[in-house]
């Protein structure tokens, strides 16, 4: 892949996890953007990241901050965190276990909204 390709797909393209943190506790982070949605289902966290996310967006492109603020990374102990998650449940998975809690997946913005890439 050309240089100007992969920096164009991570550019355009949005990391993001969701995971159970209590009980009726979920959290949903953009490990881009350094932004964080809460809720009592996944799906609740998922729905209020996506939110922030699409204004936080907004507002830097309105005002010609792009270049700036996107991406704007977590720090390496959220990425241990996500990478420590994905391990777990993929051997979770791979032994026939039950996974749930926890999703791992990638967006991006087309015709103003998020759509999974």
């Amino acid at each position: 892949m050309a240089q100007n390709s992969a920096r164009h797909y991570r550019r355009d393209t949005l990391h993001f996890y969701a995971y159970k943190a209590g009980e009726g506790h979920y959290v949903a982070r953009c490990l881009d953007l350094l932004l964080m949605g809460e809720g009592r289902t996944l799906e609740e966290a998922i729905a209020e990241l996506n939110e922030i996310v699409l204004g936080y967006l907004e507002s830097a492109q309105s005002h010609g901050w792009e270049n700036e603020l996107v991406p704007r990374p977590y720090g390496w102990r959220v990425w241990l965190h996500y990478y420590w998650l994905l391990a777990v449940h993929a051997l979770k998975a791979w032994t026939g276990q039950y996974f749930g809690g926890f999703l791992s997946f990638a967006q991006r913005v087309e015709n103003g909204r998020l759509v999974y890439a």
